[in-house]
């Protein structure tokens, strides 16, 4: 049985470390988050075509919606607009969380909290 424990283990470790020597990971991963597809138009400005390999083309800010402006802001933090971007009530609490032996969560949830109260 032991043996057979130390040929699956053994095996496992090696599956995984030739699947990740065989991954490829990009060197540049900025240029894979900021690419975009090529729009062609006909003359009067309707769309022709769109070529590569993602679909997606960069907006400045004053075309995108009003609510889907506010829907991203309220998914990340509803009062982006009027928080300090300092929690005092969540530093604290991390502070005593810390002091205790508790676990202390990621301050980002504790950032909605301390804007709210």
């Amino acid at each position: 049985m032991l043996s057979l424990f130390l040929f699956a283990t053994v095996s496992l470790t090696l599956a995984v470390g030739i699947a990740y020597a065989y991954t490829g990971i990009p060197k540049d991963l900025n240029a894979f988050a900021t690419q975009q597809d090529n729009v062609y138009y006909w003359a009067d400005g309707t769309e022709m075509a769109r070529t590569g390999q993602v679909n997606r083309q960069d907006l400045p800010l004053d075309k995108v919606p009003e609510g889907v402006q506010w829907a991203v802001l309220a998914a990340e933090n509803a009062t982006f607009y009027t928080d300090s971007g300092v929690s005092l009530k969540g530093i604290s609490r991390a502070v005593l969380r810390m002091g205790s032996g508790g676990d202390t969560p990621p301050g980002i949830r504790d950032a909605p909290a301390a804007a709210a109260g």
